[in-house]
């Protein structure tokens, strides 16, 4: 019962504080086309810099990545700049950007479905890496090169980093400890 409300709880995050940030960071993608532009700008540079600043503002403040980015879309497409359909269609049309997406979901509903805390305690729970952080990490890093084997780094990134910020919860390691920065840089490395 504790695993599915807990599923749930991270399927549903929207907190009205950050409904706040999104609001704001949708006033940002508007308002900014009413701002008169400055000599090197023109009104149409000012209005994509507001709707990328809008994102970025509920990219890092909102702590959102999936609201932001179709309101930066959605918004682009209705500026001067282009219309809806061609946004989305330059958007969405390269290959690399539908595996990125369909990675984005896969590792949403693996973490959600708490398969990367059961893969976490498995690997934690192999007694060759008991006691032995160097063999965790080898063992990570393996299945870093294997995963780009198959997919991409970038992919394997997005199901490798969940999976390491599981262990570190396990473990107790805290966010930024040398060892979680050299885990996280070295699969890249690695990938």
């Amino acid at each position: 019962m504790s695993t599915q409300l807990n599923a749930q709880q991270r399927l549903t995050n929207l907190t009205p504080i950050k409904v706040i940030h999104i609001l704001i960071s949708l006033a940002i993608m508007v308002c900014f086309k009413f701002v008169p532009a400055a000599e090197p700008l023109t009104p149409l540079g000012v209005e994509v810099i507001g709707i990328f600043l809008g994102m970025l503002y509920g990219w890092l403040i909102a702590n959102d990545s999936f609201w932001p980015s179709i309101f930066g879309l959605l918004f682009l497409g209705l500026s001067s700049y282009s219309t809806v359909p061609a946004v989305l269609r330059d958007g969405f049309g390269n290959s690399t950007v539908l595996l990125l997406f369909f990675f984005f979901a896969f590792t949403n509903i693996i973490s959600a479905a708490g398969i990367t805390e059961y893969i976490a305690r498995w690997i934690v729970s192999r007694k060759v890496v008991q006691g032995r952080p160097y063999l965790l990490t080898l063992m990570i890093f393996l299945a870093m090169c294997a995963l780009v084997i198959m997919v991409s780094c970038a992919a394997a990134t997005m199901v490798i980093f969940p999976l390491i910020k599981e262990i570190c919860r396990l473990y107790g390691v805290k966010p930024g400890s040398k060892w979680a920065s050299i885990t996280l840089v070295g699969t890249i490395c690695v990938g």
